[in-house]
C-alpha cells in the first residue's frame, strides 16, 4: 500500500491508514458474506436433487419427511433470492447448519446401508480363512507342524463366534427398514473382522523355528603310526648313508684348509741351513 505522506503530517498519515485498514476489511466482509450464501444455495440445489423422488436418498428417508425437507429446500431457494439477497454472513451460516441437521443423519444412514453387505462379505471371508487353516492343522499340514493344538482350537472357536454374531447381525439387518438407521453398523462388523483376524494371523503367521546349529565334533588326537619293517628299513639305511656322507664332506673340509702355524715352522730350519752354508764359504775363501 503506497501512501503519498509528502506535506502531510503524522496524525494525516495515520488516518489513511486506518481508512485503508477499514476498506481491506470490508472487502473481506464481503468475499466471506458471499461465499457463505453461494455455499447455502449450492446445498440446497444439491440436496433438493437428491432427495427427488427418484434421488439416490429418497429410499433412506420416509415420504414426508422428504416431502417436508423438500418444501423448505424450495423456500430457502426463493428466499435467497428475495429477502435474504443481502444478509450477513452469519445468517447464511445458521441456515446451513440446520439444514445440515436435517440431512446429515440421511447421508449416513444411506452410506450405512451401502458399506454394511461388504463388510458382512469380507467377515465371511475371513471366517472361511479361519475354519481352512483348522482343517490344515489337522490333516497334518507340514507348514503348521511347528503350532499346538490348543492354538488352532482357539481359532475353531473365534470363527464360530464371529459366525453366530454374524448370523445375528445379518437377520436383524435383513429386516430393518432403510428408512430408518441399521442395527449393526459399519464399524461393528469391522471390529469382529479384525477381532477374528488377529486371531487367527497371531498363530499361523508364526514362523518355525530355526534349526539349532549342530556344533562340530571335537578332533581325537590320532595315535602314532609306525611305518612297516621294510619302510623302517629303508629309511635307517638313507639315514645312515647320509651321516656317512656328511662326515666324508667334514674331512674333505678339514684337509684342503691351509696351516700357517706348521708351515711357520718347517721354516726355521731352512734359514739356519743357509746361514752355515754361507759360513763355510767364507772359511774356504779365507
Amino acid at each position: 500500500m503506497d501512501v503519498d505522506t509528502e506535506g502531510n503530517s503524522a496524525s494525516q498519515v495515520q488516518a489513511y491508514l486506518n481508512e485503508e485498514l477499514k476498506m481491506i476489511q470490508s472487502d473481506l466482509s464481503e468475499k466471506e458474506r458471499v461465499d457463505a450464501k453461494n455455499t447455502l444455495e449450492e446445498f440446497v440445489y444439491e440436496m433438493r436433487d437428491k432427495l427427488q423422488e427418484d434421488g439416490p436418498l429418497s429410499r433412506y428417508i420416509t415420504e414426508n419427511d422428504r416431502s417436508g425437507i423438500c418444501n423448505q429446500l424450495n423456500d430457502l431457494e426463493n428466499w435467497l433470492y428475495e429477502d435474504g439477497e443481502d444478509c450477513d454472513r452469519d445468517t447464511y451460516v445458521n441456515k446451513l447448519q440446520s439444514l445440515h441437521q436435517q440431512t446429515d443423519p440421511i447421508k449416513q444412514r444411506s452410506q450405512e446401508y451401502e458399506q454394511i453387505p461388504q463388510a458382512f462379505e469380507e467377515l465371511g471371508h475371513a471366517i472361511q480363512l479361519a475354519r481352512k487353516s483348522v482343517d490344515e492343522f489337522k490333516n497334518k499340514s507340514p507348514k503348521y507342524d511347528h503350532l499346538s493344538e490348543v492354538e488352532f482350537i482357539n481359532i475353531s472357536e473365534a470363527a464360530d463366534k464371529a459366525q453366530k454374531w454374524m448370523d445375528e447381525a445379518r437377520g436383524k439387518f435383513a429386516h430393518t427398514m432403510k428408512t430408518q438407521d441399521p442395527p449393526i453398523s459399519f464399524n461393528d462388523i469391522r471390529h469382529e473382522w479384525q477381532t477374528l483376524q488377529s486371531c487367527v494371523q497371531s498363530v499361523i503367521n508364526r514362523p518355525k523355528p530355526k534349526p539349532a546349529t549342530p556344533q562340530p565334533p571335537k578332533a581325537e588326537p590320532q595315535p602314532e603310526q609306525k611305518a612297516p619293517p621294510q619302510q623302517q628299513q629303508q629309511q635307517q639305511q638313507q639315514q645312515h648313508h647320509q651321516e656317512h656322507q656328511n662326515g666324508d664332506e667334514m674331512h674333505h673340509h678339514a684337509e684342503a684348509k691351509p696351516q700357517p702355524h706348521q708351515s711357520k715352522v718347517r721354516n726355521i730350519p731352512i734359514e739356519r741351513e743357509m746361514t752355515l752354508s754361507k759360513i763355510h764359504f767364507c772359511s774356504w775363501s779365507l
